[in-house]
């Protein structure tokens, strides 16, 4: 029987594996204990001000904002923050629930189309015939899931938020190149892997 070596790619594997069912399961407990209290979490950015004007109120005579501080004296511009919020509605919670959950979800999805490909890079044969419709799959659901996460959670916030309550934490929806770039770049890693599929086909065929 071969023994098994411990390549790079195998301990990372592994490594990855270990991680997103850490998480998974970390996400599980939250989501547990969410639904047993009857809480979700909103997060988003912090009214400063408001932080200001409550914890540091400043006199009727007191000196304009930038007078007040010397030059480069550090103090509160921006900030970003979790709210909790309890006796949640049973929609807000779901969706919550399934909001925590999806990135892990989403992860798994991941390693089990990626653990094909590197078992069969592993057997010598890293160009196999499912290995473009598996990256082409990975590429798609990051494309497609990171923005809709974002968008998701945007409007899960803002329909369970609870207004009034100090500090005010206003859910930000922010989409960049950066939300789009993990799966334009798998796709084009799948672009390669169907060249070698080609290159690796027309080989075979010429020995």
């Amino acid at each position: 029987m071969e023994r098994r070596r411990w390549t790079t790619e195998r301990v990372a594997l592994w490594l990855a594996v270990l991680f997103v069912l850490g998480g998974a399961l970390d996400a599980g407990w939250d989501v547990a204990h969410g639904v047993g209290d009857r809480r979700v979490e909103v997060r988003g950015e912090l009214d400063v001000d408001e932080i200001l004007r409550t914890h540091h109120p400043s006199p009727p005579d007191a000196p304009a904002p930038d007078e007040r501080f010397p030059a480069g004296y550090a103090y509160l511009s921006d900030g970003h923050g979790t709210l909790t919020v309890p006796e949640a509605e049973p929609g807000a919670i779901v969706a919550w629930s399934i909001l925590r959950l999806a990135p892990w979800l989403a992860a798994l999805a991941v390693l089990a189309f990626l653990v094909p490909i590197l078992r069969a890079a592993g057997r010598g044969d890293p160009f196999a015939r499912d290995a473009t419709r598996r990256m082409r799959a990975v590429g798609s659901l990051l494309l497609v899931g990171i923005p809709a996460y974002a968008v998701i959670e945007y409007f899960a916030a803002e329909a369970s938020l609870t207004h009034g309550v100090a500090p005010e934490v206003s859910p930000v929806l922010t989409l960049g190149v950066t939300d789009v770039l993990p799966g334009l770049l798998v796709l084009v890693l799948a672009g390669v892997f169907a060249r070698g599929v080609e290159l690796q086909e027309l080989e075979r065929q010429t020995v």
